[in-house]
């Protein structure tokens, strides 16, 4: 494990999509910075999050898949494919149980334009069992952002998407995608609580629990396991319940991505 004084500080001032929490040796660190400064993390980061124009869409509908080039994206694309509201209608089955009913789009725009480039995309945004967002931040297998990057940019996503609802046009095209189609009852004026998936292949969560007391490649340091679990549950009393999944890929008939095998991820304490 790095020294505490080989760790970069944590301003505690900038907002989320603006940290760098990189450096796997550094997480227990970084996340007892993160705790301490949560309130006002969230705070800037809600001030700065972008509002997008009346006609700006945030791409809730999906017409068809396709086949991008990354492979991230590819994961992406099947994750949609695989549980988007019509298939899961057809299976039965939801893509996670009590945490999200059916993913309804992803690579969801959030920049207020072009040159917005502290913003991104959102992997995927799924749908609650009460019909509201939850943000999905996808990891690829290779993948050696530590599971704190994964918290720290889907919390800023989640962060923007409330202020997008309350303050912006979200909740009304949210309900002509999503909870007109779905039935469901009248979107809430205010968006109290939007939950944050990670997911990523199970080598991924593999190479990142490792084996307790020994030190392999990727690996979080043990120590580090009790400040990230505080975070998340700070997290959680302040609207943003966090969950991380795992699972498998294979391929289909043409050979395109196939996610498997959807999981609860069990991390170390």
């Amino acid at each position: 494990m790095a020294k505490r004084s080989s760790c970069k500080t944590i301003d505690g001032t900038v907002a989320l999509h603006k940290l760098d929490v990189e450096q796997l040796s550094c997480m227990q660190q970084y996340a007892e910075n993160l705790l301490k400064f949560l309130d006002v993390l969230l705070e800037r980061t809600y001030a700065e999050s972008p509002k997008r124009k009346q006609k700006q869409s945030y791409m809730l509908n999906r017409q068809g898949r396709k086949t991008p080039a990354l492979p991230e994206s590819l994961l992406e694309s099947a994750i949609w494919t695989q549980w988007n509201k019509t298939a899961v209608e057809q299976s039965g089955e939801p893509f996670a149980a009590g945490m999200c009913r059916h993913v309804q789009s992803y690579q969801v725009p959030l920049q207020a334009s072009r040159s917005d480039t502290s913003w991104g995309k959102v992997d995927l945004v799924g749908v609650t069992e009460s019909g509201l967002p939850a943000i999905l931040e996808l990891k690829g297998e290779k993948s050696r952002e530590p599971p704190l990057r994964i918290l720290v940019e889907g919390l800023a996503y989640a962060v923007a998407i409330r202020r997008a609802w309350n303050e912006g046009h979200l909740r009304d095209e949210w309900t002509e995608a999503v909870m007109k189609q779905s039935n469901a009852l009248a979107a809430p004026l205010t968006l109290l609580s939007v939950p944050v998936i990670g997911i990523a292949p199970t080598e991924y969560w593999r190479r990142c629990i490792g084996t307790p007391g020994r030190r392999t490649g990727g690996k979080v340091p043990d120590s580090a396991w009790k400040a990230f679990h505080q975070l998340c549950d700070a997290c959680a009393v302040r609207g943003f319940p966090i969950h991380f999944l795992q699972f498998s890929t294979g391929r289909t008939v043409d050979g395109l991505p196939a996610v498997e095998n959807i999981e609860v991820v069990s991390l170390p304490r």
